[in-house]
C-alpha cells in the first residue's frame, strides 16, 4: 500500500528515526580505529546495518522503534559504502552507482521494503554516480589526475660545494617538489575524495540537470498511475539534483542565457508538482521561476535606483499572475468548446 499511498505523518515517528540515524553515528565513532579507519568504519557501518535489520524483520509492524531502525539502517548502508569507496580507492562514480544498487536491494528486499528515504537516496546515488563517471569529475585515491602525483622537479645548486674539500659531495642537494595544484604533504582523510566532490563542472552539472529532467518525468508518470508512494520518494531526489545542476549551469552560462535556464526548469518543476497535487514541489518550482525571471529582467534592464528595482519586482510580479490566469482561463474555454452542449432534459408532457 506504501506504493499507492503517502504515509501519514507521524511526529514520534519521526523523531525516531532521526534519534536512529544518530545512535548509528554514535556507534561507528565509538568504534572507529585512528590507525585504519577505512576498514574500521566499514566493519561499524556493517554491522549497524545488520542490526537494523533485524530489528525490523522480528519486531511487530506497529512497534515503535521500527522508524528507528530505518535511521539507523540508513546511515549503516551509507557509512558502509563510503569506506568500500575509502579503502578500495575505486572510482568515486562507479562506488555511487555501486551503492545505487544496494540501497535498491534494501528498498526491494523484506526488512526496509517500501521506505522511502532508501529509495530516494538510490536515486541520489544513480545521479550523482552517473555524472561524475561520465564527466570524469572525480576519482578516488591519488592517482595522476588529483593533482598529488604532478609534480615539478627542480634540483637546487648549493654554493658551498669545494671538490677539494669533498670530491664525492653532489653539488646539487636533493631536489624539491612542487605539487602542481595543492600541498600533498598534509595529513590525508581516506574520506575527503568520497565526501569532497568539491563542486560539479560545466559537464556534470549538465549531467545532473538532465537526470533530475528524468527524475521529475518519472515522478509525473508514477502520480499519473497512482502510485503516489514511490513518487514521493522521487522528490526529494529530483528538487536537489534539479537545483545542483541548474548552479552548475548558472555558474558556467552567466547571463540571461542561465536565468532563462532556470526559469525553464522552474516551470517544468512546478507542472510536475501541480499534475500530482504536491505543494511543496509546486511552491519550489514557482520559487524558482520566479528567480530565474527577475534575474533576466535584472540583466536586461540594469536597474539601479531603487525605484528601477522595484519596477524589475512589480513587473515579474504581474507577470506570474496575470500569465497563469489567462492560461487558465484559455484552457477552460478550450475544455469547454470541445465537450458536447448539453442538451436539456425533455419536459414531462402535460397532464388533464
Amino acid at each position: 500500500p506504501d506504493a499507492r499511498e503517502r504515509p501519514n505523518a507521524n511526529l514520534a515517528h519521526a523523531f525516531a528515526g532521526i534519534g536512529g540515524a544518530l545512535a548509528g553515528i554514535g556507534l561507528i565513532v565509538a568504534v572507529t580505529s585512528d590507525r585504519h579507519p577505512e576498514s574500521s568504519v566499514m566493519v561499524a557501518s556493517g554491522v549497524v546495518f545488520a542490526i537494523a535489520l533485524a530489528v525490523r524483520l522480528m519486531s511487530h509492524r506497529d512497534n515503535d522503534v521500527r522508524p528507528a531502525a530505518v535511521g539507523a539502517g540508513l546511515i549503516g548502508l551509507g557509512g558502509f559504502i563510503l569506506a568500500f569507496i575509502a579503502l578500495t580507492e575505486i572510482r568515486v562514480g562507479l562506488g555511487l552507482l555501486a551503492g545505487f544498487g544496494l540501497f535498491l536491494a534494501a528498498w526491494l528486499s523484506p526488512g526496509f521494503r517500501g521506505r522511502s528515504a532508501f529509495l530516494a537516496v538510490a536515486a541520489l546515488m544513480l545521479v550523482f554516480g552517473v555524472s561524475t563517471l561520465v564527466a570524469g569529475s572525480s576519482s578516488s585515491g591519488y592517482d595522476s589526475n588529483s593533482g598529488c602525483d604532478s609534480y615539478s622537479y627542480e634540483p637546487t645548486f648549493d654554493s658551498s660545494y669545494d671538490p677539494y674539500l669533498d670530491p664525492n659531495n653532489d653539488p646539487f642537494t636533493d631536489p624539491i617538489y612542487y605539487p602542481d595544484s595543492y600541498d600533498c604533504s598534509t595529513s590525508y582523510n581516506p574520506f575527503d575524495q568520497v565526501l569532497g566532490i568539491r563542486g560539479l563542472d560545466d559537464d556534470s552539472g549538465i549531467i545532473v540537470l538532465l537526470l533530475g529532467g528524468l527524475l521529475a518525468v518519472g515522478v509525473w508518470q508514477l502520480d499519473r498511475r497512482g502510485h503516489h508512494g514511490v513518487a514521493t520518494s522521487l522528490v526529494a531526489a529530483t528538487l536537489i539534483s534539479v537545483l545542483g545542476g541548474t548552479g552548475s549551469l548558472y555558474a558556467a552560462l552567466g547571463g540571461e542565457g542561465a536565468t532563462l535556464v532556470t526559469a525553464g526548469v522552474g516551470i517544468v518543476i512546478s507542472l510536475v508538482g501541480h499534475a500530482g497535487k504536491r505543494r511543496a514541489m509546486t511552491w519550489w518550482g514557482s520559487g524558482i521561476t520566479a528567480v530565474g525571471l527577475v534575474a533576466f529582467v535584472a540583466i536586461a534592464m540594469e536597474p539601479e535606483k531603487k525605484a528601477s528595482i522595484a519596477a524589475v519586482l512589480v513587473l515579474v510580479g504581474a507577470a506570474l499572475i496575470v500569465v497563469p490566469m489567462v492560461l487558465a482561463r484559455m484552457r477552460r474555454n478550450s475544455s469547454s468548446a470541445s465537450s458536447p452542449a448539453s442538451t436539456p432534459p425533455p419536459q414531462a408532457p402535460p397532464t388533464a
